[in-house]
């Protein structure tokens, strides 16, 4: 194919090429958006997904340096779609999504920066996963005729990959300028310092997850084994102080269990708890029970650490029904 021949191609697909690269961006935003809780979704983005086709003359001089046999299916990138997240464990949920879309498209992955830096551990290069999609059949959107076989390349990066990208290998990788090796290296501890961030951060956030797990689980709990009592002022999940008090002392949460917690309680302290007025105080929240356990068992560091000082006297009153010293 003569250049002349492919740009002419190029020019009369141009509308099928934009179709296509909205209609990716469409149909994986909404599988995303659907997969994801509304808090979540809102803000899972950190750039709104974009989509772009390649210029003509980009077009061209890529099949000079490349000299496909047949450009207008081997050149993958013709419209290409972008999702910019936060984390690496967030790619793995646009990653689902686009593979879910089978009925749309077929997909290839067609880089992976895992197995990437597999092969060569001891490099630092330019990360982000990319896809091959290609249409099934021909399809209409938005009024325009899209064939079988469009491809679309997608990637998937995260906000530092996107970072890095945009500053370092668009003008080192991509440039004509010699770059020298003293570049070359900035760049590559760069991207170790971005990949030790981004692991540091997904590990911050697989903690707050189990965190917020543990604590969903407590206030389940804790509900049920208050109605011994009587009724509550309001439920765990949404008393805020009583989530305070789980956060707080999570790591000494971490030696108890539910048997050991409601055992505490029922060999005395459940008879405080019901002999007192329990009007808008700790003793009418179902986390009291906790607190009973945590002021039996740790009672220096429970005092210590106490955040709540509006519930500073019942603190005194529970070591008190406990014999407990906070000396």
């Amino acid at each position: 194919m003569t250049d002349t021949e492919f740009s002419e191609w190029l020019v009369l697909r141009g509308s099928e090429l934009d179709a296509f690269g909205k209609f990716v961006i469409h149909e994986i935003s909404k599988r995303v958006f659907a997969e994801l809780p509304n808090s979540r979704s809102k803000t899972f983005f950190k750039i709104d997904p974009t989509f772009r086709v390649k210029d003509v003359e980009s077009a061209l001089t890529k099949q000079r340096n490349k000299k496909y046999p047949d450009p207008k299916y081997q050149m993958t990138d013709l419209v290409g779609a972008r999702f910019v997240v936060l984390l690496r464990s967030d790619i793995a949920v646009v990653e689902n999504c686009l593979i879910g879309c089978s009925s749309f498209w077929t997909a290839r992955r067609d880089r992976e920066p895992k197995s990437e830096a597999d092969r060569n551990p001891d490099a630092f290069r330019y990360q982000s996963v990319h896809y091959i999609v290609r249409n099934i059949e021909d399809r209409i959107y938005e009024g325009v005729t899209i064939p079988a076989e469009t491809a679309c390349e997608v990637q998937i990066r995260t906000l530092l990959q996107h970072a890095y990208a945009e500053l370092g290998h668009d003008r080192i990788y991509k440039g004509d300028a010699v770059v020298p090796p003293s570049v070359h290296r900035i760049v590559a501890r760069s991207m170790a310092l971005m990949e030790t961030t981004d692991q540091l951060f997904c590990e911050a956030v697989e903690e707050l997850e189990r965190i917020n797990k543990d604590l969903s689980a407590w206030c389940f709990w804790l509900d049920m084994a208050y109605r011994k009592v009587g009724p509550s002022a309001l439920d765990s999940e949404d008393d805020e102080d009583a989530k305070t008090i789980v956060e707080t002392f999570t790591d000494l949460l971490a030696t108890a269990d539910e048997n050991a917690v409601g055992s505490c309680f029922e060999s005395g302290a459940i008879e405080c708890v019901r002999n007192r007025p329990r009007v808008d105080d700790l003793f009418s929240r179902p986390v009291v029970i906790l607190v009973y356990w945590l002021v039996s068992k740790h009672p220096v560091e429970t005092n210590a650490r106490w955040p709540l000082p509006k519930f500073r006297d019942d603190l005194e009153l529970i070591a008190a029904d406990l014999g407990a010293s906070f000396n």
